[in-house]
């Protein structure tokens, strides 16, 4: 037995002629596509909807549209034959004068799969649901796109490995990678490539002015982001990078004070000492 959803369904796709899609009928009939979907699929084993394969230009399109009364199986008009669609078709009105007004063959509804993803004709059973295809395409999307992702964060932690010795023998590259890791931690900010800047130019003077070195940068690398993490305002790369050149030589000051341990302390102490203990002696 047809369900009366499915019955509705059939009688605006026969009268309207839309295109056949899980997500058009569900603005049409104010219900989730789980549920459009559901019907069509029940529309297609009925035989009220013809789903087919064609082979265009090297990909494999299909081919949706209703199935007029006119053109049932016999199977289906035995499945049908109580059902109350009969007397719909019999009484609507709307529906005869359809049937003299149109003219030419029944919209039809495309779906393209690109066969250079791998797939072939035998994975997709000749009884199919177009809306089922087009989230396996996007699902199969996401998963390209999670794999690079993978990929590019395995590059991360390679290069940072590469980093994880002393920073005090850091190259420019070094510093400047650590750099971009930080700015990649921060969610706010769009995707931003080292190569792709001048910034290892800059870092390369600033360094040469002030006499830092890895050790040095990175403190001050700390320091910065720490002070920029929680303003949301800033999420151009470039502004970022260049305001960190800009305070260069105030983030060194701050690096060598908290750099500074009780050690230095009593090493500069005991230098004092004998340098008064001289002085009183001459």
């Amino acid at each position: 037995m047809l369900s009366s959803r499915s019955t509705s369904i059939y009688m605006y796709l026969l009268l309207v002629r839309p295109q056949i899609s899980a997500e058009g009928l569900s603005r049409v009939f104010s219900e989730g596509e789980a549920a459009m979907t559901a019907s069509l699929r029940e529309l297609r084993k009925l035989g009220l909807i013809e789903t087919k394969k064609v082979h265009i230009n090297g990909r494999i399109m299909t081919i949706s549209n209703v199935v007029e009364p006119d053109y049932w199986t016999s199977e289906t008009e035995v499945l049908l034959q109580r059902s109350p669609l009969y007397s719909l078709l019999s009484t609507n009105s709307l529906y005869s004068k359809k049937q003299t007004e149109y003219i030419g063959e029944p919209d039809e509804t495309y779906q393209e799969y690109d066969l250079k993803i791998g797939a072939s004709v035998d994975d997709f059973p000749a009884s199919y649901d177009p809306e089922d295809l087009e989230k396996a395409r996007q699902r199969s999307r996401e998963a390209k796109y999670r794999e690079k992702e993978e990929v590019k964060e395995q590059k991360n932690k390679i290069r940072m490995q590469k980093r994880s010795g002393d920073p005090a023998n850091w190259s420019i590259t070094d510093t400047a990678f650590e750099f971009a890791n930080r700015m990649h931690e921060l969610w706010h900010v769009k995707p931003w490539a080292v190569t792709t800047s001048r910034f290892r130019i800059a870092l390369a003077k600033a360094q040469s002015e002030h006499g830092t070195n890895g050790t040095l940068e990175k403190m001050m690398i700390d320091i910065y982001f720490q002070q920029i993490k929680h303003d949301k305002s800033i999420d151009d790369p470039e502004h970022i990078w260049k305001r960190f050149i800009q305070q260069f030589a105030g983030l060194k000051i701050q690096a060598e004070r908290l750099m500074v341990t009780p050690e230095d302390i009593e090493t500069e102490k005991v230098k004092s000492e004998k340098s008064w203990d001289w002085a009183k002696n001459v």
